[in-house]
C-alpha cells in the first residue's frame, strides 16, 4: 500500500497505518528524479513493512489481553459513572443489544472491524427499529470501540463512513398562543413551587436541570441577574432575567428566604409534575413536556432577538444549534415577506 508522488517537484511518501486506520503522506524533500524515486521506492516500502510487523505485534498483544467483552463493558461504565442517567441507560441498551451478536464472555481481542460494521448494517437495516434507537446504538457503538482503543483492549481501527446512521430529523414542536393562555390562566390555583417552576421555564428558556440550581444567593435583585450551573457547559452562568420575573422572584424569596427557587430533587420529577399538569387541563399530546418551553422561547426570541444573544441566553455551545434548529419565521412572518417580493405586472 505504500506509494510515492511527486508535488511541485518534491517527492513525498504516503504508506497505510494500520494502527491509525488511515493513509498518511510525509514529504522527502527530495528532488524529483529517477533515481531518488527508486531510492523512495525502496524507502516507502521499509516503512511500511514497518508499520505492518507493528500492527500485526499489536494485535497478538490485544489477543493475548485476557479480558472479555464483559469485562470490558463494566470497565466502561465505571469510567463514565458520572453520566447523566439516561446517558448511562442508553450505554446499557446498547450493550443488550450488542451482546446479542458479541458474547460478553468471548475476549475482546476477537472484536474486528468487519464484524463491527456488519453489526452496524444490521441496525441500519433493521425496518422494525426506530431511527431514533438506531442512531443511539449506534453513537453508543462508537462510544465503546474508542474506550476499547484507549484502554487497549482492541487494536484501533477507523469505521467506514457508508454505516454511520444518522439521527432523525423531528419537526420541533412549540406552544401555541392557545395553549400557552391555557396554561397560565389556570396556573394560580396550583403550588407556588409548581407556578415559579413555570414562569422560570417561560421567561428563561433553560433546561429544568440548569433551573434547579439556582438558589436565592445567586439571584441578584439590583442588578436583575441570576446564576445557574449548565450541566452541558460544565459551568456556572449569568444571565439577566426579563422584567416580568422581577415581582415573581422578589415575592418568591421573601417566602422562602434561601435555599433553591426552584424545589425539585431532579429534572425529571419537574417533568413529571408537568405532565400531570397538562393532563388535569386535558391538553397533553405526546411530544409535549417542559423542554417545549425552551423551544418556544427560542423560537419567539429568535424574531426579535439577534441569534448569538439567543444562543448565549439558553446556553447552547454553538450558535449554529440555534440557527438550524430554531431560527425559523412563522407561516404569517413568511406570507408577510413574501409579498415583498414583486409581482409580473409590477416587474415589467
Amino acid at each position: 500500500m505504500a506509494s510515492v508522488y511527486a508535488r511541485r517537484g518534491i517527492l513525498y511518501v504516503s504508506v497505510y497505518d494500520p494502527t491509525k486506520g488511515k493513509t498518511v503522506s510525509k514529504t522527502t524533500k527530495l528532488q524529483d528524479n529517477a533515481n531518488n524515486r527508486r531510492e523512495v521506492k525502496l524507502m516507502a516500502k521499509k516503512v511500511q513493512a514497518e508499520l505492518d510487523k507493528k500492527k500485526a505485534e499489536a494485535d497478538k498483544n490485544y489477543l493475548m489481553h485476557g479480558k472479555t467483552i464483559g469485562e470490558a463493558f463494566d470497565h466502561f461504565l465505571r469510567i463514565n459513572g458520572n453520566k447523566h442517567k439516561n446517558t448511562i441507560y442508553e450505554y446499557k441498551m446498547f450493550f443488550k443489544r450488542f451482546s446479542e451478536d458479541f458474547d460478553p464472555d468471548k475476549a475482546c481481542g476477537l472484536i474486528t472491524k468487519q464484524d463491527i460494521e456488519s453489526w452496524l448494517v444490521k441496525v441500519r437495516d433493521n425496518a422494525s427499529m426506530a431511527q431514533n434507537t438506531k442512531y443511539i446504538f449506534y453513537k453508543q457503538c462508537k462510544h465503546f470501540l474508542n474506550f476499547l482503543f484507549e484502554q487497549s483492549y482492541i487494536s484501533p481501527f477507523k469505521l467506514n463512513q457508508s454505516v454511520a446512521i444518522q439521527q432523525a430529523r423531528i419537526e420541533i414542536i412549540t406552544f401555541s398562543d392557545k395553549q400557552l393562555k391555557v396554561i397560565f390562566d389556570n396556573l394560580k390555583s396550583e403550588h407556588k413551587n409548581f407556578q415559579i417552576l413555570l414562569y422560570m421555564l417561560f421567561y428563561t428558556g433553560l433546561r429544568p436541570s440548569s433551573l434547579i440550581t439556582i438558589t436565592v444567593d445567586k439571584i441578584d435583585m439590583v442588578n436583575r441577574t441570576y446564576r445557574y450551573w449548565d450541566a452541558k457547559l460544565k459551568d456556572w452562568a449569568e444571565n439577566p432575567f426579563h422584567d416580568d420575573l422581577y415581582p415573581i422572584l422578589e415575592q418568591r424569596i421573601k417566602k422562602i428566604k434561601e435555599g433553591p427557587i426552584i424545589k425539585y430533587c431532579d429534572s425529571t420529577a419537574a417533568s413529571k409534575a408537568f405532565r400531570r399538569y397538562l393532563r388535569k387541563l386535558g391538553i397533553f399530546v405526546k411530544g409535549i413536556n417542559t423542554k417545549t418551553f425552551r423551544k418556544t422561547f427560542v423560537s419567539r426570541a429568535a424574531g426579535v432577538i439577534d441569534l448569538a444573544t439567543v444562543s448565549k441566553l439558553v446556553g447552547h455551545k454553538k450558535i449554529s444549534t440555534t440557527d438550524k434548529y430554531y431560527n425559523k419565521p412563522d407561516l404569517e412572518k413568511k406570507r408577510k415577506e413574501l409579498q415583498k417580493l414583486k409581482g409580473i405586472e409590477s416587474a415589467e
